[in-house]
């Protein structure tokens, strides 16, 4: 049987790139300073490696 399953991340993006910094920094143009747009693809990327490594078919979706 297949459940959906819809999880909401609140997220502060000031605090995001200190959490993201040691595993993603070498993605970043500026590894001090990343843009916005650079924290959520980090983010973005931890989601889906995480549920690849579960074998878990997933859409993540993005919205302000």
């Amino acid at each position: 049987m297949i459940r959906k399953l819809i999880i909401t991340i609140n997220i502060d993006t000031n605090d995001l790139a200190n959490i993201l910094s040691e595993h993603h920094c070498d993605d970043w143009e500026d590894s001090e300073k990343p843009t916005r747009t650079e924290c959520i693809g980090s983010l973005r990327n931890e989601c889906n490696s995480w549920l690849n490594d579960l074998n878990i078919i997933h859409r993540i979706e993005y919205k302000e």
